[in-house]
């Protein structure tokens, strides 16, 4: 090989050792970005979840304690990163399940039993309602 052809295999080598680099960085910061998106969005259940629990305990508890019944309207975010979600209750169980990526959080309250329901968060809010046996969302 003569002189010319060795810089010009070397400049080749540079220009694909440079993207290279370039599609690893790309790649890296993608998944990077991935893990905190779905972090972020685990918290985010996780607090409209714990929030949503919170005043089914205080109104089931009031309702109770009253011999009452009580209607309470939670204002929820109708997403959560851009992504709509839905409130399924069970027996004794809430669920929290974001409807694109099927991420989910369950909640457990013990001795409080639910008619079972699915809610969206298109409304963006929720109505708690206890006759102090039972809740039900609406």
């Amino acid at each position: 090989m003569n002189k010319g052809q060795i810089i010009t295999v070397e400049y080749v080598l540079f220009f694909s050792i440079g993207i290279i680099i370039v599609i690893s960085v790309y790649f890296l910061l993608n998944q990077i970005n991935n893990n905190i998106y779905l972090e972020i969005i685990n918290l985010q259940l996780e607090k409209i979840g714990e929030t949503i629990k919170l005043l089914i305990i205080q109104v089931y508890e009031t309702a109770n304690n009253t011999n009452t019944n009580i209607s309470y309207t939670l204002k929820i975010p109708p997403t959560i990163s851009g992504s709509y979600y839905r409130i399924e209750t069970s027996t004794n169980m809430l669920n929290l399940i974001l409807i694109n990526n099927n991420i989910n959080k369950q909640f457990i309250l013990y001795n409080i039993s639910f008619d079972p329901t699915i809610i969206y968060s298109t409304a963006g809010e929720i109505k708690i309602f206890s006759d102090g046996t039972k809740i039900k969302l609406s």
